[in-house]
């Protein structure tokens, strides 16, 4: 699962195209994602995982990691 968390946000956050990212990454309070990267890769994991996720449910914790979308999405898959 990771590893496809990896490959979802080199392929959409720009500023991740060359980092080496780890589970424990900083995403948000380093600068790689703003608000609307997340609101961008929270529809890319909804399309490519087939899981809905409530806007009111939304936590930025969730995206401040790798390993917490990670986390999330097998959450959500049950």
């Amino acid at each position: 699962m990771i590893e496809e968390v990896y490959k979802l946000l080199k392929e959409n956050v720009e500023e991740l195209e060359d980092v080496d990212l780890k589970e424990d990454t900083s995403l948000i309070a380093s600068g790689f994602m703003d608000s609307y990267e997340v609101i961008k890769m929270l529809e890319k994991i909804e399309d490519t995982f087939s899981i809905t996720i409530n806007l009111d449910e939304l936590n930025l914790e969730d995206f401040e990691k790798p390993k917490n979308i990670a986390k999330m999405i097998m959450t959500k898959r049950g």
